[in-house]
């Protein structure tokens, strides 16, 4: 690969990551609905063709946001169970809050990220790929637990991560609703109430 290639690829990464932002910022004034490759590409001062280099169709523009968001909170989970996934059930205990801490800011970092939390869990389509994040997770916790957990198997132990990351993760989208945004828990006390049932999991025999 040349330099002239590798170039182009880094500028087509960087563009691409700035549309997503844009896209996401759009979404955030006036709602996932209403956001079409034809009002990014007049965003961004780009023709029709030019966009369709990056995204096909609406349905691909919105995968991807998705897919960079997943991205991102992927990178948090490899980061975390790297630090602490072998190191005993007490340990990851008493770090799970900086997981979901993590988890809930790599979120946060991505314009547009509640209205694509909504999307997830509101578009049967979309929230295969809610249910498919959870579980990943979960998969990571019953192979971090198993070697603590003899006489138990691995079957047996997934389904108590898999219920525990679900409510664990369901405090971020507590936002979610016009009801509960006018009370807008802070990010620290969400990640902190959902630590709990974690650690309830992590703790148990």
């Amino acid at each position: 690969m040349n330099n002239h290639t590798i170039l182009r690829q880094a500028r087509t990464a960087l563009t691409q990551d700035a549309l997503l932002d844009m896209a996401g910022q759009l979404a955030q004034t006036l709602g996932l609905e209403r956001l079409t490759t034809s009002l990014l590409a007049e965003q961004a001062d780009l023709s029709h063709d030019q966009l369709f280099r990056f995204f096909k169709d609406r349905s691909s523009l919105i995968e991807a946001m998705i897919d960079r968001l997943y991205q991102r909170q992927t990178e948090v989970v490899n980061i975390w169970f790297g630090h602490h996934g072998g190191r005993g059930q007490a340990m990851m205990a008493d770090h799970v809050e900086d997981l979901l801490t993590a988890l809930f800011a790599a979120s946060a970092s991505i314009p547009g990220s509640e209205q694509l939390h909504r999307a997830l869990h509101g578009h049967t389509g979309l929230a295969v790929r809610r249910k498919a994040m959870r579980s990943m997770i979960a998969d990571r916790f019953a192979d971090a637990v198993a070697p603590y957990q003899p006489s138990l198997t691995r079957e047996a132990i997934w389904p108590r991560y898999r219920l525990a990351v679900e409510m664990a993760l369901s405090t971020e989208t507590l936002t979610l609703t016009p009801e509960q945004a006018s009370r807008k828990p802070d990010p620290e006390r969400l990640a902190r109430e959902g630590a709990r049932v974690l650690r309830l999991a992590l703790e148990a025999a």
